[in-house]
């Protein structure tokens, strides 16, 4: 596909993501104002039935309770995906961007460059407008090094077939992508997560205590004798 076909299809995905975006803000600001109401309805309707012993207000302010836990939920499940939007938004823009302006927001590898390799300097792989950054979309820190180790390894013939052929596969998938991407992104992976998980994965487990665990099969027994 041409540049300019591809930079007008990320052009329509920004607008079309704007608009969402703009739709959903509203009705997540229209949300917040409707879960302040039912709070204060809730906690006026408890005042004043301590107060009278009304029992509609208890009614009422059980039922207003009721409705701003559900608020609660349903505010914070619209914020997720009204961030999950802001995201695609970003991505879209960065991609028009790149493409428009040769911008490189995304990460250069500085931290792969080995100086003694056969040819990664000569070809220029890690640093400032490298290959590294110029094809780097990952999101989590596994995705950066599997790029570099990718690009610092020479591959077998099979290998790079089977990546022509996993590119074909995903190139037309262009909304699946980016929406995995964002999702990515918004895991919030680092390298000191990622250093954090694999050591707890190296460390041996430690035996359950004995007592402890004696003690996982009398309690149940002994409630149920209770019982």
């Amino acid at each position: 596909m041409p540049q300019e076909s591809i930079r007008t299809v990320y052009e329509q995905l920004i607008q079309d993501y704007n608009i969402r975006y703009s739709a959903i803000s509203r009705k997540h600001s229209t949300l917040s104002l409707c879960r302040l109401a039912a709070m204060l309805s809730a906690i006026l309707c408890f005042y004043f039935y301590f107060d009278t012993r009304a029992n509609t207000l208890l009614v009422i302010a059980i039922a207003a309770s009721v409705l701003f836990v559900n608020l609660v939920r349903w505010y914070n499940r619209m914020g997720r995906e009204r961030l999950h939007l802001k995201t695609l938004l970003q991505i879209n823009e960065e991609e028009s961007d790149y493409l428009a302006k040769g911008a490189l927001p995304f990460t250069d590898g500085s931290s792969y460059r080995e100086d003694n390799h056969a040819y990664a300097n000569d070809l220029d792989l890690f640093g400032h407008r490298s290959l590294y950054q110029h094809l780097n979309r990952t999101a989590t820190q596994m995705g950066k090094d599997r790029l570099a180790k990718a690009l610092l390894q020479v591959s077998t013939a099979a290998e790079i077939r089977n990546r022509q052929e996993a590119i074909a596969e995903l190139g037309p998938k262009l909304e699946e992508r980016q929406g995995l991407y964002a999702s990515a992104r918004l895991a919030g992976d680092h390298k000191d997560i990622y250093d954090r998980l694999i050591r707890w994965s190296a460390q041996e487990e430690k035996p359950v205590n004995k007592l402890l665990l004696a003690l996982c099969y009398f309690l149940p027994v002994l409630l149920i004798g209770v019982l």
